[in-house]
């Protein structure tokens, strides 16, 4: 089985903001007691005395406004994002790959769709996708969500259940076992990569920062044209968009 953690950045009531985004990771099921020790000890290396009470989260970190980042100096702050960003890129695939969908809400207003539902299907599709490819090496896999908590809880659990009866418009999911899940990032460190994996691709297309994306684009699902099923950027110019999710879609003859 492969658990994928997701998270949110931005949102929908924001006008400041153009981008709605879910992303996180998925691993296989082995794999999160040996992600949350490397993340304890990237915490203990900096954090010695309490380090158990830190949560990563790459945008707290970044604007030090709050405790225990805020008299944190900046070389220091930065030396653990590039500490983590170092963890996603360097742990093997598929044992960590990555999802997330960038989802413009001025295209899903003119299509009258919804930015949170409809990058939550994305992520889902491609997570079942990737979960489809799996079955020659692997054996056949399913799929677990989980998710930090949100309040569009309520909303996204039974739109789970519908896809995996009915359908989305690009197919039913066939290889997610249960609605998502929801807990607190307190609880589990891989939220907090999920956290990240958000932020980066968030920064990316809301500030034009390809800083940290760059570093993890090799970590989302992608087939063997080089497409980049993972990671979806939904916007009003794709055709002429030069990101690598419009790039390697274009190239590889996916659209």
């Amino acid at each position: 089985m492969f658990i994928l953690y997701l998270d949110e950045s931005g949102t929908v009531k924001n006008p400041g903001e153009e981008y709605f985004v879910i992303g996180g990771c998925a691993v296989f099921e082995r794999q999160p007691y040996f992600l949350s020790n490397d993340l304890d000890a990237i915490a203990s290396r900096y954090f010695p005395d309490s380090s158990e009470s830190i949560e990563f989260h790459a945008g707290p970190i970044l604007q030090h406004r709050e405790r225990p980042w805020k008299n944190v100096p900046k070389a220091t702050r930065q030396s653990i994002l590039e500490d983590v960003y170092e963890l996603i890129a360097s742990t093997r695939t598929p044992g960590l790959t990555l999802f997330a969908a960038a989802i413009s809400k001025t295209k899903a207003a003119r299509a009258n769709e919804d930015p949170v539902e409809l990058a939550f299907q994305h992520v889902c599709q491609r997570f079942d996708l990737f979960l489809a490819n799996m079955a020659p090496d692997w054996g056949e896999q399913r799929g677990l969500i989980v998710m930090d908590r949100t309040h569009e809880e309520e909303r996204l659990q039974p739109l789970v259940r519908s896809w995996r009866a009915a359908g989305t418009p690009f197919g039913r999911l066939r290889h997610i076992a249960e609605v998502p899940l929801f807990t607190d990032s307190t609880a589990t460190r891989l939220l907090q990569l999920a956290d990240f994996t958000a932020y980066a691709v968030s920064r990316r297309y809301e500030r034009c920062d390809t800083t940290y994306l760059d570093q993890i684009i090799h970590k989302f699902h992608a087939d063997e044209t080089g497409c980049i099923h993972g990671l979806v950027h939904y916007c009003l110019q794709h055709q002429t968009c030069h990101c690598p999710a419009c790039m390697s879609r274009r190239i590889s003859g996916h659209g």
